[in-house]
C-alpha cells in the first residue's frame, strides 16, 4: 500500500481525491451493502490505506514487530504529507499500549526492538521508564523474579536505554528519607524494604544474589539507602538467632538459619567489589559497636561465634537440651564454621580475622566421633 501511494504521487496523481480509482468501485460498495459513503471510501486510495493500516494495528496490538512495521510506514507517509497525522498517532497509541499492558517477561525477548523503537519514537522511553518503575515497586512473589527483573534492566542499559535514571523534574519523593529519587530507583528501594521486612533470611539469601545486588549498587543514592536497610536487617536477624538459642529452639533448624544468615551476609557484604576499607563493606555498613559485637568471641552473648558454638557439639556453649542431638548437629558443622570464617574475613580487618580464627579453631571438629 505504501509503495502504491508513493507511485501515484510520482505519477502526479492525487490519491486522496474522490476519483474512481477502481472501475468496479460501485459493485464493491453494492456488494458490501454500503451506498454512496462506502463507494467514496473505496474510491479513495488514501482513505482505504488509512483504514487498512489502522485495522492492522488494532488487530495486532500484542505483536510488537507488526506494530513497529506499521509505525515505520505511517511515519514515512505522514512526513510526506500523504496520510493524516492522526493515523500515525493511532499507531503510536498501540505501541504505548503494548509497553503498558504486555507481560514484563516479553521485554527481555524484545529488548533490541525496544531500542530501535526508542530511537525513532521519543514518547516510548518515558512510557518504558514508568512501566519499569511501577513494576519495580510491586511484589516479586515467584522465585527468581527479582533477579530476572534486574537482568532486564541491565540488558536495556547495556543496549543504550537509560531506564535507571530519569529526566530532571521527574523524580519522586521517598517519604522515609525525604529525598527525591527516579521512579525506578524508588520502586527498587520500596521493594527491598518490603523484602527485608517480610521475607525469612533463607529466602533473602536465595534471592538477593548476583544481578539483584548489582542493581542495588548501580547508583550511589540507591546503594546508600539499600546499605542502611540491609545493615539493620543483619543486626536484627542475629538477635533473632540468639533468641532462638536462648529459647532452646530446634537445634538443626538453628543451624539451617545460621547458614542462610551467613550466605545473606556474605553476599551483601561482598557486593560491588567486596571488602573495602573502613567499616563499610559492600552493602553492609554496621556501626563499629555492632560490628565488634558480631565478630566477638563465643563467650560474648549474642555474637556470631556464640550462636554457632551453641549448636556445636563439644563446645561449652552447647545447651544441655541439645546434647541428645549431637549426631545430627555434626552434619552441617564444617559448613557452619567455614561460613563464620568467611564473615570474619569480610567484616574484620586482618588482625581481627587472625585472632578470631585462633579463638574458634578448637571448636571446629571435622567429623562426628
Amino acid at each position: 500500500g505504501r509503495h502504491m501511494l508513493l507511485s501515484l504521487r510520482r505519477l502526479g496523481a492525487k490519491p486522496s481525491a474522490p476519483t474512481p480509482w477502481r472501475p468496479d468501485g460501485a459493485s464493491v460498495a453494492a456488494a458490501a451493502g454500503g451506498g454512496e459513503a462506502e463507494l467514496a471510501r473505496w474510491e479513495c486510495p488514501v482513505k482505504a490505506f488509512e483504514d487498512r493500516i489502522t485495522q492492522l494495528a488494532y488487530r495486532n496490538v500484542h505483536d510488537l514487530a507488526t506494530l513497529m512495521r506499521c509505525h515505520t510506514v505511517t511515519s514515512d507517509l505522514v512526513q510526506r504529507g500523504i496520510i493524516k497525522p492522526k493515523v500515525h498517532a493511532a499507531i503510536v497509541t498501540c505501541l504505548l499500549r503494548w509497553i503498558e499492558r504486555e507481560p514484563i517477561q516479553l521485554f527481555r525477548r524484545h529488548a533490541e526492538s525496544l531500542v530501535e523503537l526508542v530511537a525513532v519514537e521519543p514518547t516510548v522511553l518515558p512510557q518504558l521508564r514508568r512501566r519499569l518503575g511501577r513494576r519495580a515497586g510491586q511484589a516479586f512473589h515467584g522465585k527468581g523474579q527479582f533477579a530476572g527483573f534486574a537482568q532486564l534492566v541491565f540488558q536495556l542499559e547495556a543496549l543504550g536505554l537509560p531506564v535507571v535514571d530519569d529526566e530532571p523534574g521527574n523524580e519522586v519523593l521517598d517519604h522515609p528519607t525525604a529525598s527525591m529519587m527516579p521512579p525506578l530507583q524508588l520502586g527498587l528501594l520500596q521493594t527491598l524494604r518490603s523484602m527485608l521486612r517480610d521475607w525469612p533470611v533463607d529466602r533473602l539469601a536465595d534471592e538477593l544474589t548476583g544481578p539483584a545486588l548489582d542493581l542495588l549498587c548501580c547508583r550511589k543514592g540507591l546503594k546508600e539507602e539499600a546499605t542502611s536497610n540491609i545493615s539493620v536487617r543483619i543486626s536484627e536477624e542475629l538477635n533473632a538467632i540468639r533468641d532462638k538459642v536462648l529459647a532452646r529452639a530446634e537445634p538443626v533448624r538453628v543451624q539451617i538459619v545460621l547458614l542462610a544468615y551467613g550466605r545473606f551476609l556474605c553476599a551483601t557484604a561482598g557486593a560491588a567489589g567486596g571488602k573495602v576499607s573502613g567499616n563499610g563493606r559492600g552493602l553492609v555498613d554496621l556501626a563499629e559497636p555492632l560490628r565488634m559485637h558480631l565478630l566477638a568471641s563465643q563467650e560474648t552473648l549474642g555474637s556470631l561465634g556464640f550462636c554457632t558454638a551453641s549448636v556445636t557439639p563439644g563446645a561449652k556453649e552447647l545447651p544441655p537440651e541439645y546434647l541428645g542431638r549431637k549426631v545430627e548437629l555434626y552434619e552441617r558443622l564444617g559448613d557452619l564454621w567455614k561460613m563464620v570464617a568467611q564473615v570474619m574475613q569480610l567484616l574484620g580487618d586482618d588482625d581481627e580475622s587472625a585472632v578470631a580464627r585462633t579463638l574458634l579453631e578448637p571448636l571446629q571438629p571435622v567429623r562426628a566421633p
